[in-house]
């Protein structure tokens, strides 16, 4: 049996990498390719007046979401970043999976504000905050 070379190729170019840097790891329930959360993220989270923004439909809105959580759609991103504030203020905005949300962090973040965290979908923040969604 021939064995080709070019197969022994491809397989050094996966273990070496082929040169490129390990590439960030996405935040669980997050879309690839959108803003994902920092590890810096926790500082924001727990921050003192934190505004929780939920970027779903305000029908999703209604079927459950965080306490407190001020709702605007994703399509409104002049909404959002009056709902956020400051630039500096800190925010957790949230959707269903993170895709939404992780769009409007980087469009928001290009607008100069500086203390956004993508919270991912509704109940995994739910989760990391230790609370319950609410109707």
């Amino acid at each position: 049996m021939r064995c080709g070379g070019w197969w022994l190729g491809c397989v050094a170019w996966l273990v070496v990498g082929a040169g490129c840097k390990e590439a960030p790891s996405a935040a669980p329930g997050a879309a690839p390719g959108v803003a994902q959360r920092h590890d810096d993220g926790a500082s924001i989270w727990n921050a003192e007046g934190v505004k929780l923004i939920d970027v779903r439909t305000p029908g999703e809105f209604a079927g459950g979401h965080l306490p407190g959580a001020i709702n605007v759609p994703v399509s409104d991103l002049d909404g959002i970043a009056a709902a956020v504030g400051a630039r500096d203020a800190p925010a957790v905005i949230y959707c269903a999976s993170g895709a939404r949300s992780g769009h409007a962090v980087k469009a928001l973040q290009a607008r100069g504000y500086t203390r956004l965290v993508n919270g991912g979908g509704a109940r995994a923040a739910a989760a990391r905050l230790g609370v319950t969604l609410v109707r």
